[in-house]
């Protein structure tokens, strides 16, 4: 029987992977078709259409694309149980490796969030590659701030209840 948890991430989790496949798969074939993808798909972060469509900043975006794919592939082949390198550590709830890595990534969501739950002005003064591609006159207003208010309280409750279920932190 599935919980909601259980959809709810299986689905996230294929979004997520699409996203980045979509993303791996445009960079190399063409950086200038990299950034005609539509913004809501496009991974672009701080990457700019000037710098990085020719030359040296393309190859960088090609090999960047490579990487991306080739990580998609390596996550489908460790999670359909062929052996790779580190699968193992990786996909281990026991292992160190898996543990801290998981640590440090919510703390950094658990930081990110509580910013923008208890600091939205400061949080959107912040530069575009740390806070997103918005532009901040959305979040002037103050239905912009309680936006970001509710976000980051999602981020923060996704932290803390992952926390309590994975790490069993509370039985």
């Amino acid at each position: 029987m599935f919980s909601i948890r259980n959809v709810l991430g299986v689905a996230f989790f294929a979004v997520t992977l699409i996203l980045v496949l979509v993303n791996g798969l445009a960079m190399p074939i063409s950086p200038r078709r990299f950034f005609s993808l539509p913004s809501w798909v496009r991974a672009q972060g701080s990457l700019t259409r000037e710098r990085y469509t020719s030359g040296w900043g393309g190859l960088q975006l090609r090999i960047l694309g490579g990487v991306f794919v080739a990580g998609v592939v390596w996550f489908a082949l460790a999670l359909f149980g062929f052996h790779t390198p580190m699968s193992v550590k990786v996909f281990s709830s026991s292992g160190i490796p898996g543990r801290m890595t998981l640590a440090i990534s919510m703390i950094a969501v658990f930081v990110y969030g509580g910013t923008m739950l208890i600091l939205p002005r400061w949080f959107v003064s912040l530069p575009t590659w740390l806070r997103g591609s918005l532009p901040p006159e959305i979040y002037t207003s103050r239905a912009g701030a309680l936006a970001i208010r509710i976000l980051g309280g999602a981020f923060v409750a996704t932290v803390v209840w992952f926390a309590v279920s994975f790490f069993g932190v509370v039985r």
